[in-house]
């Protein structure tokens, strides 16, 4: 049974090593990091619980026994009823979708996890969440393929336009957070940009589409610069095709003040 993770630091700010092994009463699903917290899905109910294990733990080899700060989520026995199907993970929120297309946030700073938000989807079950690293909005799929952003401020929920295929992957522009990337399942990539205020109001526009090569895969997205992984498992950069004019316009200035 896959019911053991192994956690190792990664030497940021402190040596590369073990700091934590646990294993889990069902199989593991899906897990999801942050900094300090590690949250898995395992028998359709999520388990959240810091990645470190006690100190005392840490002398006896890493491995954690202590079930004092593990939550369940969802909380009683409402996951018999309504299985969890998807997670993520952001700076503030722990975020759950379910069978039934409800959508939870818990607040991660609240170290009971209360619910801040509920939104019921009416599209069918929700496949996939991808939040916005440090903001409330999110992407997600559902059961009947459709895919959208969702925003907990005013429960509003606006179809990606143009988006076709099955959603795979969102990647969130590390240096404007209302820029992301969609990718389906034949590796095209829609670039999309959610906009506050505009003179028709919020909207959400769809700024290029491109397709990435088969086996390539987008990892992060800076400013409209894209870092892609390679077949081979090299890394190269290029710039998004909605932000070329922009990079160009800047050579072309750069160029001139030399001359």
């Amino acid at each position: 049974m896959n019911n053991q993770i192994l956690y190792y630091s990664h030497g940021v700010e402190g040596p590369v090593g073990l700091v934590n092994r646990r294993s889990y009463l069902g199989g593991v699903q899906a897990v999801h990091l942050s900094a300090t917290h590690a949250v898995v899905l395992t028998d359709d109910r999520l388990l959240v619980h810091p990645i470190a294990a006690g100190s005392h733990n840490r002398q006896q080899g890493a491995d954690s026994d202590d079930l004092n700060t593990d939550l369940h989520l969802p909380k009683g026995r409402d996951h018999a009823h309504d299985p969890v199907t998807c997670a993520a993970l952001s700076k503030h929120f722990v975020i759950t979708g379910s069978t039934s297309g409800n959508l939870c946030y818990y607040m991660i700073q609240d170290k009971d996890l209360a619910i801040v938000n509920e939104y019921r989807h009416a599209g069918g079950s929700i496949t996939h969440l991808f939040p916005q690293p440090v903001g409330p909005r999110l992407v997600l799929a559902d059961s009947r393929m459709q895919t959208a952003l969702y925003s907990p401020i005013n429960d509003e929920l606006t179809l990606l336009p143009q988006f076709e295929g099955c959603l795979q992957q969102v990647l969130w522009d590390v240096e404007d957070i209302n820029l992301f990337i969609a990718t389906n399942n034949n590796n095209d990539m829609f670039v999309y940009l959610f906009t506050h205020h505009s003179v028709s109001g919020q909207k959400l526009e769809l700024l290029s589409r491109t397709t990435l090569g088969k086996g390539h895969a987008a990892v992060v997205s800076a400013a409209g610069r894209l870092t892609v992984r390679l077949n081979s498992g090299a890394l190269d950069n290029k710039v998004l095709e909605s932000h070329r004019p922009l990079y160009d316009q800047d050579s072309s200035g750069k160029h001139l003040q030399k001359e």
